[in-house]
């Protein structure tokens, strides 16, 4: 990946930052998958509530984030959201 920027021109310091930005969009995404995973588990009653946040604090998901898709989820189900 990076000889390839190299052999394209791009300057030491633009590749380092362009190797941070992919490293943080490949996070991104697999934040996003696991996110999706533990919705579509709660959504088919495979995952409770409690497993949701320890599952998603085990793949680095902060709690407000998993607890605002959580919020989310229910909201579409037509379930009560805690306020």
């Amino acid at each position: 990946f990076e000889q390839e920027l190299r052999l394209l021109g791009y300057a030491p310091a633009e590749i380092v930052r362009i190797r941070v930005l992919a490293d943080l969009e490949r996070d991104y995404n697999m934040a996003v998958e696991a996110l999706n995973a533990l919705v579509a588990g709660y959504r088919k009653g495979r995952v409770s509530e409690t497993r949701f946040f320890e599952l998603a604090e085990a793949f680095g998901i902060q709690r407000d984030t998993a607890l605002w898709r959580l919020s989310l989820e229910k909201l579409k189900l037509g379930m009560e959201v805690a306020s």
